[in-house]
């Protein structure tokens, strides 16, 4: 926690044996309403690995966007928000030290209201494979010279424009609630098993992985997700047009897609650039066919 910012007050009680060491109760403020309560236990059990961690946690409107700001100053943070965060960890390890890095378990993070950057196209790869596909009808019809094929080379450049208009709306989302169910297991990989956002316009919902890299900050470590769309409003006329929706809705009115969001990068710099890249060319092949 020390990127997130200073302990205000901290009180805590402590139980010392000669096999166990034990935080029966930890209490502390980072801000007037962020609050952090814990319990943690460290036994020696002998064996080859002998010190065992055990412990839970509540932590209370965490700034998760300072986390970010610290990684990166230069960019805008991937979420900016106050998450409740509660958590049940243990770790086992030769020495104190090893058994805190080797931390795993569940936790549960939520958040109501905040910013989302975590679908920005990381650079503009999507514009240019965008201007390539414009390219590609304008020489199509050039080619053919065909009112057909004129007509097929304005639909695909039409495609190109639409993705990169998705794109834009997408990449900053002004979320009502953020939620992750998370566990870390004993390979230390990151499991994000439930992931659920709502804005007024888009809903994600998936599962994916950070893979364990020793040596990487957490924030730093591989990241692979998918993630079902949802939309509705203006959102939903851009995925129409696209033609990815898939003619029904889920339980919230959200109309639903055909394409899942696939996330590569990292947490701090996750990158959607294949998902926009596929959509943008999904449609190519039937419209040259449409042109025969």
């Amino acid at each position: 926690l020390g990127a997130y910012g200073t302990v205000r007050r901290s009180t805590g009680a402590v139980a010392i044996e000669p096999a166990r060491l034990a935080l029966q109760k930890l209490s502390a403020s980072f801000s007037e309403t962020s609050r952090l309560a814990a319990k943690l236990e460290m036994r020696f059990t002998g064996g080859p690995l002998p010190y065992r961690l055990t412990g839970d946690y509540a932590l209370n409107d965490f700034d998760v966007g300072k986390l970010f700001k610290a990684l990166d100053s230069t960019k805008p943070p991937t979420i900016e928000g106050f998450f409740t965060v509660n958590g049940r960890l243990s770790g086992n390890g030769e020495t104190t030290q090893r058994a805190l890095d080797r931390i795993h378990g569940d936790f549960q993070l939520t958040s109501r209201q905040g910013i989302f950057r975590g679908l920005a196209r990381t650079s503009n790869k999507v514009s240019m494979t965008s201007k390539a596909v414009e390219l590609g009808a304008s020489v199509l019809g050039s080619i053919f010279g065909s009112e057909k094929a004129t007509k097929t080379a304005e639909k695909v450049a039409g495609q190109a424009y639409f993705v990169d208009q998705l794109a834009q709306s997408m990449g900053e989302l002004n979320y009502d609630l953020l939620s992750v169910r998370l566990s870390r297991d004993e390979l230390l990989n990151m499991n994000l098993e439930e992931i659920g956002l709502v804005s007024p316009e888009l809903r994600l919902t998936g599962s994916g992985t950070v893979t364990y890299e020793a040596g990487k900050p957490l924030l730093e470590q591989p990241l692979t997700a998918s993630l079902s769309l949802a939309a509705r409003g203006k959102t939903e006329e851009l995925l129409g047009k696209i033609r990815v929706l898939d003619g029904t809705k889920d339980e919230l009115g959200y109309a639903k897609t055909k394409e899942a969001v696939t996330l590569k990068g990292t947490l701090a710099k996750p990158d959607p650039t294949a998902f926009f890249t596929r959509i943008a060319t999904a449609k190519l092949s039937e419209f040259l066919d449409s042109s025969q």
